[in-house]
């Protein structure tokens, strides 16, 4: 559920695309924009995809979902600041694997998170990570293995539960602390849903310094996010700030 901000955005090629004023305005405003990620696509991929291992406990059902989504995400250096509001659909793709499951989550074309968990009898542990966030094409798409495999989430997570660790994704050193925070029920395909609130503060170092709040509505008996709140700021010579909303429009997937 949770990814890192890999390596710095790399903006100032931008500046030079400026020079023509004309030119440089509807750049702004495109640099400035999100490009909805399409559900279609999506379908046509998994589909089209390697057959993929049968569904087991802990495992979500493969196929693609989309949330509602509401929210900001900002990216400057050297003196640029680019602001841009997410688009209201995003696309979450699971596909079950020989020991797990891998999660795509796609708020924008610009911006994929992706994640391959590793799923025993009590946990699902993140063992891989592909982060890809750009402006006007400009940034980075960037994979690093989890070292160790931090601990994502239990399959069955009790109020109170908590876990915590250090790791390096690629070159990045994460800390993290989890907790099992409180019970609540969501209304999903007309009906109500048992969750758990599993909050997650991570904490990254150079040469990406920032910090990382996730709050994720785990429906045990689907193995899912129905809910996910994400606040994320990356410090240093550039920055990233994210602010985002999700809510799981159906418990059944696209395949």
């Amino acid at each position: 559920m949770i990814a890192f901000f890999s390596r710095p955005l790399r903006v100032i090629a931008i500046l030079a695309l400026a020079g023509v004023v004309g030119a440089g305005v509807w750049l702004w405003q495109r640099a400035n924009s999100s490009t909805p990620a399409s559900a279609v696509a999506a379908v046509a991929e998994y589909r089209g995809g390697t057959p993929v291992a049968e569904e087991r406990p802990g495992v979500p059902r493969g196929g693609v979902y989309t949330f509602r989504q509401e929210g900001r995400e900002t990216g400057g250096g050297t003196g640029v600041s680019l602001s841009r509001e997410l688009p209201d659909r995003a696309v979450y793709v699971i596909t079950p694997t020989a020991d797990g499951y891998r999660e795509e989550l796609r708020h924008s074309e610009e911006h994929v998170e992706e994640v391959r968990f590793r799923v025993d009898r009590k946990v699902a542990r993140a063992e891989w990570r592909r982060t890809k966030i750009t402006f006007l094409g400009v940034g980075a798409d960037e994979e690093a293995d989890q070292a160790p495999p931090p601990v994502d989430h239990p399959n069955a997570p009790k109020v109170g539960d908590t876990w915590s660790g250090s790791y390096r994704s690629g070159e990045t050193p994460v800390t993290f602390r989890a907790e099992a925070v409180r019970r609540e029920r969501v209304v999903l395909d007309g009906r109500e849903v048992a969750a758990v609130v599993l909050r997650t503060e991570s904490e990254t170092g150079d040469p990406n310094p920032g910090t990382r709040v996730d709050e994720v509505w785990w429906a045990p008996s689907l193995s899912l996010p129905v809910r996910w709140t994400i606040r994320q700021e990356v410090g240093g010579s550039t920055t990233f700030d994210m602010d985002a909303t999700l809510v799981l429009e159906s418990a059944g997937p696209r395949t």
